[in-house]
């Protein structure tokens, strides 16, 4: 996940939309805004207020993607967890592809979580017993090829494909695409470059 290059500023922070809510053994379920913790049976010695601030959308150049941030907090300052916490998140992907990801601030990277998708499509349920900031990664490929094919068309040129040889080794594939590789670190299961809609098509838990 190294190539997501969104960083959140405490200036930031600072103005993001926040939401707080009184955390005790008897009650640790919370909802604030369309998000909902229940930090379970084990999580909560002594009264606590969870805070919720809301960063919103930032563009990763590097990953093709977009990130809907959250911060997670508590009044305490206290952020790790002796068991799991669950977050219900809702889910903005729509049809292209989503998942959550935190920010480890020891490496400076984002990474994946553990999460569950709804039925319907409409929410996450994540796991963490860690508090830091959360998104959801969003891919912008389709969006980008409608928008700007030229760019999508540099994507592709960067995929090794399946076979491990690069795109030069696939002329015949510079309209056509593949049938799947790698970029960077992601698995892609199909490429097309036909028609006004060009698509890079990844695996979910690539």
């Amino acid at each position: 996940m190294s190539l997501i290059d969104v960083r959140i500023s405490e200036n930031e922070r600072q103005n993001a939309k926040t939401g707080s809510y009184l955390i005790t053994k008897d009650e640790p379920v919370c909802t604030v805004g369309d998000v909902t913790v229940d930090f379970g049976k084990w999580n909560i010695e002594e009264d606590d207020v969870f805070t919720l601030r809301t960063i919103g959308e930032r563009r990763s150049e590097g990953s093709a993607s977009t990130l809907f941030v959250y911060d997670f907090a508590m009044e305490s300052g206290r952020h790790e967890f002796p068991t799991e916490v669950t977050i219900t998140m809702p889910r903005k992907a729509g049809d292209r592809d989503g998942r959550p990801v935190w920010f480890d601030e020891t490496t400076g990277e984002w990474k994946p979580l553990a999460f569950s998708v709804s039925d319907d499509g409409s929410y996450y349920t994540i796991y963490t017993d860690h508090f830091c900031d959360v998104a959801e990664q969003i891919s912008d490929a389709e969006l980008m090829a409608s928008e700007n094919p030229e760019k999508l068309c540099i994507l592709h040129a960067q995929l090794t494909y399946s076979d491990g040889k690069p795109l030069g080794h696939h002329r015949n594939r510079d309209r056509s695409g593949g049938n799947g590789g790698r970029l960077g670190n992601r698995l892609c299961r199909s490429v097309s470059l036909r028609g006004s809609r060009p698509r890079l098509l990844f695996h979910p838990k690539a």
